[in-house]
């Protein structure tokens, strides 16, 4: 539901929710009709080419298909991934990778702990690791949340390949600094 959300607000959209005991519930979605074209945009993004990687990194995504499709976009790029689908599994993780960790790529809000708990906890034992922050909400939710500051990574949640990689270049090539 948070992908939902975050994609229908991203859109300048609502949702309206309706649910009677014994009936069930509806969800209905408004978005703004679209004018105009964006064939142009798709191609340009298509043709963009995206500079291959050789870094390692971590990526910590609770929803399984997601963590998939980010492992895989990232390795055919040349980036070596590890994934893990708690925060938890990614602390044994990267106790086996001490030190090669450059990038952490976490969802911000998970079961148990959220990624800018994780992300601290690894800082310790990969001191030079850049971190990128992803999540369905928007980051203005997220920000009311007090999980990102100004000078945080983050990547809105459903993203396509192109921005994917991207950000994680963009993100690699950035001085280190905090997390």
């Amino acid at each position: 539901m948070s992908t939902i959300y975050g994609i229908v607000k991203q859109n300048d959209g609502h949702i309206s929710i309706n649910s009677e005991l014994n009936k069930g519930t509806t969800f209905k979605i408004y978005l703004p009709r679209h004018e105009g074209t964006s064939k142009k945009k798709i191609e340009e993004a298509i043709l963009e080419p995206a500079i291959q990687g050789v870094e390692n990194i971590l990526v910590v995504e609770d929803e399984q298909a997601l963590l998939k499709t980010t492992l895989t976009i990232l390795q055919d790029q040349g980036y070596t991934v590890y994934g893990a689908s708690s925060p938890e599994e990614a602390i044994r993780l990267s106790k086996s990778l001490a030190g090669k960790i450059q990038m952490l790529i976490t969802d911000l809000i998970m079961p148990g702990m959220n990624g800018r708990k994780l992300s601290n906890m690894l800082a310790s034992s990969h001191p030079d690791m850049r971190c990128l922050y992803m999540s369905g909400y928007t980051a203005e939710i997220i920000s009311s949340r007090e999980l990102l500051g100004p000078e945080i990574h983050f990547l809105q949640k459903p993203f396509s390949r192109q921005d994917l990689l991207n950000t994680v270049r963009k993100v690699l090539d950035a001085e280190p600094g905090k997390c």
